[in-house]
């Protein structure tokens, strides 16, 4: 599709998100005064499922429900990237990992992680092992990567969307995700030249919610070791529809 596609702009979008309006378009190229090293203008994604590496401990994990950009662009981020091997694929069937987020996972990175890491290691060396290798070199890559290649938009604010499939936030994962602020403090911080008051508060809120991670993360494994996550997450998803339609 991406190579076919004739017009200047591409949206890589999934078919169950519906978009109520085009507003979040005023923020391409809102913040390409500083340019990005990768791309003509930082790609617009949305904040879920960008993970917060400081919170969620998952690293280079953009969002890839929607992104926006200049064909060529998204072209660039896409195009002539390796599929996952059965190796990858299947790598944690016989090699054992340390208790970490995504218990039942076997792949050695998710899917958002292969495309990312792929994309960057064109460019640089990223020593980064399985998709839960979260050390403060990688962090500190993972949130210059983020300022450098993208623009994160939340989802219902910046980015008038409506997921069809689910409630995004079913378990409560909004706190591990980076904000559109919290996104405008890494540009500050990695793009910019002056201190930022925002990165104060994006490295204390960060501290703050790691505590609210390590909670959620232990009632998650619980359910699941109970039985019950999938009934669990069918009533919050009920209930969320119930609350939308009224």
């Amino acid at each position: 599709g991406l190579r076919v596609a004739i017009r200047p702009y591409i949206l890589k979008t999934r078919t169950d998100i519906l978009f109520h309006n085009a507003g979040f378009l005023s923020y391409f190229g809102k913040y390409d005064d500083r340019p990005s090293p990768y791309f003509q203008n930082r790609l617009l994604i949305c904040d879920y499922y960008t993970r917060n590496p400081r919170v969620f401990r998952v690293c280079f994990h953009p969002s890839d429900w929607m992104v926006f950009g200049w064909a060529e662009d998204v072209r660039r981020y896409y195009d002539n990237l390796p599929l996952m091997t059965d190796r990858e694929a299947l790598c944690f069937k016989s090699r054992g990992k340390k208790p970490a987020v995504f218990t039942n996972y076997i792949c050695r990175y998710t899917p958002e992680q292969h495309i990312f890491l792929n994309f960057l290691r064109q460019y640089q060396k990223v020593d980064c092992d399985c998709y839960y290798d979260c050390t403060p070199e990688l962090i500190r890559q993972t949130e210059r990567a983020f300022a450098e290649c993208f623009v994160v938009l939340e989802y219902g604010k910046q980015l008038d969307i409506t997921f069809s499939k689910y409630d995004p936030n079913r378990y409560l994962e909004k706190h591990t995700l980076v904000s559109h602020w919290q996104w405008r403090a890494l540009y500050e911080q990695y793009c910019g030249k002056a201190l930022s008051i925002r990165w104060a508060f994006y490295r204390t809120r960060a501290l703050l919610m790691q505590t609210v991670a390590y909670v959620r993360k232990a009632m998650i494994l619980m359910l699941d070791r109970l039985g019950i996550k999938e009934t669990v997450t069918m009533v919050l998803r009920n209930s969320g529809r119930r609350r939308g339609s009224e």
